[in-house]
């Protein structure tokens, strides 16, 4: 899907910067500082993407190094000025995250967690603030939709249960009602 944007344009602009790196150069220039810096003067860069957590774990199978190095890269990013968003692949459920890569959100300002959901035979998508550092936030499950004009957030999912554990099923209230109001019809 397409939001119209023109993505060669904006980097014309300077406006957009896709970068494709592997790990290592990337961690090396963080360090380094010279490639972010020229970037933040550059364009006034102040957000980046990262696309995902698991991007990292070629440079180690070491959990404790894996932790470091994100945390680097977070704080790196955060030195800059620059907000970082970072991505992490779950399952075709949207409830297991890569194992490898799991607790990493005691890094993360905020923790969103978006996922596929069955409801009454239609696959629709659930939104869900997990975290946020230093402020309240809406605990509701959320569907969304994406359309041409961006990401709609819509009303909390009313009458089911059990969506992040991905066995989706009326709350038993609305059950119990629609069985004997079946029955005495």
């Amino acid at each position: 899907m397409s939001f119209g944007w023109d993505l060669k344009f904006l980097e014309k602009q300077k406006r957009l910067k896709v970068i494709f790196t592997s790990p290592d150069i990337f961690l090396r220039d963080l360090k380094s500082g010279k490639f972010l810096t020229k970037l933040v003067s550059e364009m006034n860069l102040r957000r980046a993407m990262i696309d995902t957590v698991s991007y990292l774990q070629m440079l180690t199978e070491e959990t404790f190094k894996l932790r470091k190095l994100f945390t680097q890269v977070l704080y790196g990013l955060e030195k800059e000025g620059i907000t970082s968003i970072v991505t992490e692949e779950s399952d075709e459920n949207g409830t297991e995250v890569n194992k490898g890569t799991q607790g990493f959100a005691y890094a993360a300002d905020a923790v969103i967690s978006l996922r596929f959901v069955e409801d009454e035979g239609s696959i629709k998508k659930a939104i869900l603030v997990l975290k946020t550092r230093g402020s309240a936030h809406d605990a509701k499950i959320r569907e969304f939709e994406v359309t041409g004009k961006g990401i709609d957030i819509k009303n909390k999912f009313e009458k089911v249960e059990g969506i992040l554990s991905g066995n989706t099923r009326k709350v038993f209230s609305e059950r119990m009602e629609n069985f004997f109001v079946k029955k005495l019809k």
